[in-house]
């Protein structure tokens, strides 16, 4: 589960008696820690009511770190009940105070119009924040509303600039965002005309990515990026049948039906059920918009599986 993973990964204070009377005293820091050893079992037993109460004391305290926190909890609704405009509200405290992940949530939060109207003007701005401070899924996400002119003209150098620098911070999704984007320039070489002084070949040697002309490969990389947070495995496996799909031409439907149970929701497992076959399942030569519609419901099903917003599909194309 993300908390579980983000409290193993993010070394805190350990559980401690000095922590739990500093914590009641009204250390913010203190309480965040405590908050954390809750959620991990680390030195106690892990306790979900109370990891969110020493988080919330904590948030209220005006901790960045916290509020951000909160916003992924109940985002999430790991350990609550999953509210989407309390996530935003959350958010948003810590985004005033300038932290980077939270300026960058806000702005998915109103590209994707989950807990706030859609507005991708100030979806663009939040991103724009984030991405100033060097956050590399702002990066990624910025550069991507250039490329489609989501909330500023579209604007295909811009779009390269933000997605660069995502890409030297090892952004995987930059990387494919920028193989799409080179990948439908038709090989027209940018030399000193590049925004960024590369020809497209450099780029994709610097970067170590795979140049394909596959117009159904690009339009599967594209949507990959699409992704807001770090791609599991689970979800590779699900997304991997459709490249072979687009290679051999022939879709396995019970090895694709078999990995979106696993990997889904019973609410986003119904919208792919409800899907056209057809549709899913078509990946012929040359009808690519059928296959961006296959590749997007395979996005449905396991992105949901990350507990995070999904875009809104229609946005990647």
């Amino acid at each position: 589960m993300i908390m579980r993973a983000l409290a193993e990964n993010e070394k805190t204070e350990s559980y401690s008696m000095d922590l739990v009377q500093r914590a009641e005293g009204g250390d913010a820091q203190a309480q965040y820690n405590l908050g954390m050893c809750f959620f991990n079992g680390d030195g106690t037993k892990s306790n979900d009511i109370e990891a969110i109460k020493w988080l919330t004391k904590a948030g209220d305290g005006g901790l960045p770190r916290a509020q951000c926190v909160l916003g992924l909890i109940y985002s999430s609704g790991e350990g609550v009940n999953k509210n989407l405009k309390k996530a935003f509200e959350w958010y948003m405290k810590a985004a005033e105070k300038g932290w980077p992940d939270a300026q960058t949530s806000v702005g998915a939060a109103y590209f994707s119009g989950e807990g706030i109207e859609q507005d991708y003007v100030k979806a663009v701005e939040w991103y724009t924040k984030a991405a100033e401070k060097g956050d590399p899924r702002a990066q990624t996400l910025l550069g991507a509303c250039y490329a489609k002119g989501n909330g500023v003209p579209q604007n295909q150098n811009e779009a390269i600039k933000w997605l660069e620098k995502a890409a030297q911070q090892e952004n995987e999704h930059a990387k494919y965002f920028l193989e799409y984007i080179l990948g439908s320039k038709n090989d027209k070489k940018c030399n000193n005309s590049s925004p960024i002084g590369q020809s497209e070949d450099e780029l994709v040697a610097r970067y170590g990515i795979p140049k394909t002309k596959d117009e159904e490969q690009q339009a599967l990389l594209f949507e990959k990026s699409g992704y807001e947070i770090k791609v599991v495995m689970r979800s590779k496996k699900a997304v991997l049948v459709c490249i072979e799909a687009s290679k051999n031409k022939k879709i396995n439907e019970e090895e694709v039906e078999r990995l979106l149970k696993e990997n889904s929701t019973e609410q986003n497992w119904s919208k792919v059920q409800n899907t056209d076959k057809n549709t899913i399942y078509k990946t012929s030569s040359g009808e690519l918009a059928d296959y961006n519609k296959a590749s997007g419901a395979l996005t449905i099903a396991t992105t949901e599986s990350l507990k995070e917003p999904i875009n809104d599909q229609k946005k990647l194309y």
